[in-house]
């Protein structure tokens, strides 16, 4: 049977903690006290879980005062980061820091804190990971604006399409609006762009605009999106460098399955992915814009 006895020493460090939380002078210190004590006598940890992360937001408060800008975040994130390398599997901490961090715009950081929260069973923190997502434009889509040869890849595949007599394009997962603005000085008389992330969304909105662009722009899960026709070009610029990580597969099958007519041009339609042993890395090898969905496997 499991020792639930706990030592004098841890518990006269909760009693000094608990003092220190409700004096408005000191409380500062009393994360040191429950730190203390939970190394001493680790159940401690649960049943003292709210008051330890009230201890972390006091010490947090006062390591921050009188610093700005880098300098306070650093005191803030610090201070949150003590108490969890206590108790790492105490998800208020976690959830307690990711808040701190979405109310000074730290949003990446946020997320990183809300989702390891979630990982710990936490509801509030798996909702609030996910709001945090929708903020957020990952930097790997930087990357990939500045890749010329992949983008006039997927954008002449589209130029030679319509230059075959297509007229209506759908952009999956359209970005910043880059293939679908191409798809329209190409020719196409009715665009279509769906992008699920909101951020990514009102980027691709202002895109537009600057550009005079008439795309239509549709905030949504593919999966999600309903449209009044078919088209004659179906794009999916959704590959990643491994190929398959951001769901191409399914992606491009829901939208071949509900969208094409008989002779949809799809881009991409097929890929090869290479292997090497020695690096055991990935490599997008050849990709190649055919048409038919209907044999998109």
């Amino acid at each position: 049977m499991e020792d639930t006895t706990v030592p004098p020493a841890a518990a006269q460090e909760i009693i000094t903690a608990t003092t220190l939380l409700n004096n408005p002078q000191q409380c500062h210190r009393a994360a040191a006290h429950f730190t203390k004590a939970f190394r001493a006598a680790p159940q401690l940890a649960d049943a003292f879980a709210e008051k330890f992360a009230e201890a972390a937001d006091k010490l947090a408060a006062h390591r921050a005062q009188h610093k700005s800008g880098d300098e306070e975040w650093r005191a803030v994130a610090g201070s949150y980061l003590a108490c969890i390398n206590t108790c790492p599997a105490d998800a208020l901490l976690l959830t307690r820091l990711g808040v701190a961090a979405h109310a000074r715009g730290k949003l990446v950081e946020a997320r990183a804190a809300f989702v390891k929260a979630a990982t710990l069973d936490d509801a509030v923190a798996a909702e609030a990971a996910r709001r945090c997502g929708a903020a957020l434009i990952e930097n790997w889509h930087w990357r990939m604006l500045a890749d010329t040869a992949r983008n006039d890849f997927f954008a002449g595949a589209v130029a030679r399409a319509l230059g075959a007599g297509a007229a209506a394009v759908l952009d999956v997962g359209s970005g910043t609006g880059l293939l679908a603005m191409a798809a329209k000085r190409a020719g196409a008389a009715r665009v279509d762009a769906v992008e699920r992330c909101p951020a990514m969304a009102r980027v691709c909105s202002e895109v537009l605009r600057l550009n005079g662009s008439d795309v239509r722009l549709h905030c949504a899960e593919s999966t999600n999106y309903v449209a009044d026709i078919k088209y004659d070009v179906i794009v999916a610029e959704v590959v990643d460098a491994a190929l398959f990580g951001e769901g191409c597969l399914s992606t491009l099958a829901d939208a071949a399955n509900r969208f094409a007519h008989a002779t949809t041009t799809i881009v991409p339609r097929r890929a090869v992915r290479e292997s090497s042993v020695s690096s055991m890395a990935w490599w997008c090898a050849s990709l190649d814009e055919a048409s038919t969905p209907r044999r998109l496997h």
